[in-house]
Parts: structure tokens; C-alpha cells; sequence
């Protein structure tokens, strides 16, 4: 059995993927209704929190991961990851600016889904087994914490919602 915490940093990693998932739906739903001007606000919402989640990653998850796991394997899906953050990153600084069109809003969101979703589908079978089998042989807690102080210091409601979002 995993120790709590342990379980406790995976948890955070999979709500916020939860959370992302949704904003990235409703920026799709945006993109196909031809709204420019919501593709861009709620870009903005969901590039607060990817971009705090790619602070967490690169700064704590991967580092920790790299520093436990001497292996080229874990060594070579980590960069992929950051790879995947640069392009993350590049597409939502271009959604955020307002597209000049709805087709290129369209076309920004579904690039944008495609390189999350397979980030997080990478996550899912490469980055969270590794990261309770390493936390389980290991202190667990230290890195529970690290995160979970990065997301009290980070975390801001939403305009006009019950949520929270991490800020970047």
C-alpha cells in the first residue's frame, strides 16, 4: 500500500489535469461556436494554470524525478515533457492575444488539445507511476509538501466562479 502523501501528490497532479481537461473543452466549445473573444478569456484561464503546472513540473516533479531515477529512459520522457511545455506554452500565448479569426481559433484549440492531451496521457503511463513508485521508496512527504505550498501560494478564485485556479 502507498503512503498517503505520496498518494496525496499524485491526487493534486490528477485533479489539476481534471480541471485542465475541463477549461480545454470549454475553450473548444468557444473555438467551434466562432467566439473569438471567449477562445481568449478562457485561454487565459487555462494558461494560468498550465503554466503553473509547468513551474511544478519542471521545478519539483522533474528535478525529483531525475535525481531518484538514474535512468535514460525517465531522462528522455522528461524532456519530451518539457518539449510538449515549450509548445503549450507558444500556442497559448497566441490564443491569448485574440486570434485574428475564428478558423484560426479553431485551428489554435485543437493544436493546443492535441499537445495536452497526449501530455497528459504521457503523465498518466510514464511521469505518475514513476513518480509513487520513487515517492513510496522514498520521503513522500517532502515533496507533498513542496506542492502542496506551491498551490496555497498560487491558488486564486476565479472571476466569477466557485473554482480556483493556480496563477502563473
Amino acid at each position: 500500500m502507498q503512503p498517503e502523501s505520496s498518494a496525496d501528490v499524485v491526487t493534486l497532479l490528477e485533479e489539476d489535469d481534471a480541471v485542465a481537461s475541463r477549461l480545454l473543452g470549454d475553450l473548444d466549445a468557444a473555438a467551434q461556436a466562432g467566439a473569438v473573444e471567449r477562445c481568449a478569456v478562457t485561454a487565459a484561464q487555462l494558461a494560468c494554470r498550465v503554466r503553473a503546472r509547468s513551474r511544478v513540473e519542471e521545478g519539483i516533479v522533474h528535478p525529483t524525478l531525475l535525481s531518484m531515477a538514474a535512468s535514460g529512459e525517465a531522462e528522455s520522457a522528461l524532456r519530451r515533457a518539457s518539449a510538449e511545455n515549450e509548445q503549450v506554452e507558444s500556442l497559448l500565448a497566441e490564443l491569448e492575444s485574440g486570434p485574428a479569426d475564428a478558423g484560426r481559433a479553431r485551428h489554435l484549440a485543437s493544436a493546443l488539445a492535441a499537445v495536452l492531451r497526449s501530455h497528459a496521457a504521457r503523465a498518466v503511463t510514464e511521469v505518475y507511476p514513476r513518480l509513487r513508485v520513487l515517492l513510496f521508496s522514498t520521503a513522500p512527504s517532502e515533496l507533498a509538501e513542496q506542492i502542496r505550498r506551491f498551490h496555497a501560494g498560487q491558488t486564486q478564485p476565479l472571476p466569477g466562479s466557485d473554482s480556483s485556479i493556480w496563477l502563473g
